[in-house]
């Protein structure tokens, strides 16, 4: 498997004599192929025959990623699984992506993406097919967001059956706006507030259904009667913790397949990566207290289970994809205020128009900028109990903990020195 996680894992049974191995076994505990000796029990070999044909695998050559993993998962000492090298030029790979690309084009999907990026929807496509879930770890800005869009146009047609896209509450927006960049065709629902239905009718009618966290934990009855094509986990890592009330709802939900997004997939613990994989592919890594028996905080236990999960894991740097990406990317993301910070916000405008007049329009320009930046600086007595996060603050903090945690650096551009010392003072 290439360094960035190839969709073209091709995983064969190490033994190439393995048809005449079951067919000539002596009497005797031993056996030479190709001058190799083994130690061999005929029991042992005819329990893995009946394991290989529950699995319909009945000759040498390719097999499917969801048998290498149950395969390899099998426990038996004669029973080796192997990748077979595969070049990033391959004719394969390139096939994976031009499969899919009249598809995506057919279906409405606008944009032009990146070599790495027809590679990650390519993986994405086949992991999907086979069944199973994955973690899509690229480093933040190489686009995961339209790489998710492009997944789920492609499975629109296939299936027909709803999305869900769980994600903190400062980037639905933001979620919403990337659907109607790159695929208009596709009806998208925020789920969230007061005024969301209650009616499962209601939210088939829509392609994807955008939600938070704490609105996924509200309403759990709700979407757990739902049969949903895909759900989709962004910033994953919220699900770090398995006893959270946000990581049993999700993994409560009926759906074919579960994509984890999250640029760390490891913050703290092992048990991270497992609460995260156990989302995306419940019992991959077994049990909680199994996986925390066998594996404990080291890097040796590091190593085995990236044996495991690395197949449905892409994971790229920038440095890695530098090749394919322009000098310069910009990401803005709209952010949308919470219902706290609507009703100062509406409160803040009607005490300027009251106080102003008809300058008020010109007065309240730069303090309800003010007010956006982030209310504490407008040093407004309304204000002083403002002890909430504003959307737009937690947002950085959440960019700079990525950052952070990937020893990189940063600058912050702010318009007003008042916010520089807030930011200072965190």
């Amino acid at each position: 498997m290439d360094k960035g996680g190839s969709p073209l894992l091709k995983l064969v049974i190490s033994s190439d004599n393995w048809s005449k191995v079951i067919k000539s076994l002596p009497e005797s505990d031993q056996l030479i192929v190709k001058d190799q000796w083994f130690s061999i029990f005929k029991e042992d070999v005819v329990e893995i025959q009946k394991f290989l044909k529950k699995m319909n695998i009945s000759e040498l050559g390719k097999i499917s990623l969801r048998h290498a993993l149950d395969l390899s998962l099998s426990g038996f000492d004669f029973l080796n699984v192997t990748e077979s090298e595969v070049t990033e030029d391959s004719e394969d790979l390139k096939f994976l992506f031009t499969g899919t690309e009249s598809t995506l084009n057919d279906a409405g999907f606008k944009a032009n993406l990146y070599h790495y990026q027809q590679k990650g929807v390519a993986w994405l496509n086949s992991i999907a097919n086979e069944g199973l879930g994955c973690i899509l770890a690229d480093e933040m800005g190489l686009g995961k967001t339209v790489q998710i869009i492009a997944l789920l146009t492609i499975f629109k047609q296939k299936w027909g059956l709803p999305a869900l896209v769980v994600a903190r509450s400062t980037i639905l927006e933001n979620w919403r706006r990337e659907f109607k960049k790159f695929n208009e065709n596709m009806n998208v629902l925020i789920h969230r507030g007061p005024k969301r239905t209650g009616f499962p009718s209601k939210i088939k009618k829509y392609d994807v259904i955008v939600t938070t966290y704490d609105t996924a934990v509200i309403d759990q009855g709700l979407f757990g009667t739902i049969e949903w094509g895909f759900i989709i986990l962004d910033e994953a890592q919220d699900i770090k913790n398995p006893e959270t009330d946000r990581a049993i709802a999700v993994k409560s939900f009926k759906r074919r397949i579960s994509v984890a997004v999250t640029g760390t997939p490891v913050e703290n613990r092992l048990l991270d990566l497992w609460s995260i994989m156990d989302f995306a592919n419940p019992d991959l890594l077994g049990s909680r207290k199994t996986f925390e028996t066998n594996f404990v905080d080291s890097e040796q236990s590091a190593i085995e289970i990236e044996r495991v999960v690395s197949p449905l894991m892409l994971r790229r740097s920038i440095n890695e994809v530098a090749k394919d990406l322009p000098e310069k990317i910009i990401v803005p993301q709209a952010i949308n205020m919470s219902e706290n910070e609507i009703e100062f916000y509406e409160e803040l405008r009607q005490k300027i128009k009251g106080q102003y007049g008809r300058s008020a329009p010109l007065v309240a320009t730069g303090k309800l900028r003010q007010f956006c930046v982030h209310p504490s600086i407008l040093k407004e007595e309304m204000f002083e109990n403002f002890v909430l996060e504003t959307e737009k603050y937690l947002r950085l903090t959440e960019i700079l903990e990525e950052i952070v945690s990937r020893k990189q650096k940063v600058i912050i551009f702010t318009s007003y020195n008042a916010m520089s010392d807030l930011l200072m003072k965190r």
